[in-house]
């Protein structure tokens, strides 16, 4: 069986985004027509992303069980499996530690510098604006990454908007994959407010 037809069921990839979602083409010039010689900045910007927090009554518990887990693991003489689990823990503790992190973008004639990893174009699907906060989603072709988050300020979405509807696709209603599925059905039952 043919590994893309089962990952468009599951729903990690889709052969043919125009099937499901209203797509607005781009904007064909005839800058886009001809392809780019030079690389040449077209955008630059920084922005602030606040940690994650996780309320106190959530990480007593996360504790105690973990703890479970590792006293479990640790009796099975599961080793490995124990230094992977605290290095990971260590991981998202070092990471979370910083109040605030600065994330750089940079859009180019020819794609999107993403974290210091560089998307042509031609790898980018479609993208679409989130309606509740200031994130652009651009979707690719490959499995993983499926779908790149870019944060931006709200003065620059119509900037950012002229620039990537010359380049790409745009999706008008926000897509949902197989995470956001999961989430639409777990996000009723959890409540994150700290009481």
């Amino acid at each position: 069986m043919d590994l893309k037809k089962i990952t468009d069921i599951i729903g990690f990839s889709k052969t043919n985004p125009e099937d499901s979602l209203p797509i607005v083409k781009k904007i064909e010039t005839e800058e886009s027509k001809t392809p780019p010689t030079e690389r040449v900045e077209l955008l630059n910007w920084s922005i602030d992303i606040e940690s994650i927090y996780i309320p106190k009554r959530y990480k007593s518990t996360i504790v105690i069980l973990g703890s479970l887990f590792l006293i479990y693991l640790i009796l099975n003489k599961d080793y490995i499996f124990v230094i992977t689990l605290l290095s990971m823990l260590f991981l998202f503790n070092v990471l979370n530690s910083m109040k605030k992190n600065t994330v750089s973008y940079k859009i180019y004639n020819t794609g999107i510098d993403y974290f210091g990893t560089f998307y042509k174009w031609e790898k980018i699907q479609f993208y679409f604006f989130f309606t509740d906060k200031d994130i652009i989603g651009l979707d690719t072709f490959d499995i993983t990454p499926g779908r790149l988050y870019v944060y931006f300020k709200p003065e620059d979405r119509e900037k950012l908007d002229n620039i990537l509807s010359a380049k790409l696709d745009k999706a008008l209603v926000v897509p949902k994959n197989y995470v956001d599925m999961i989430v639409d059905k777990v996000k009723p039952y959890i409540d994150f407010t700290d009481k």
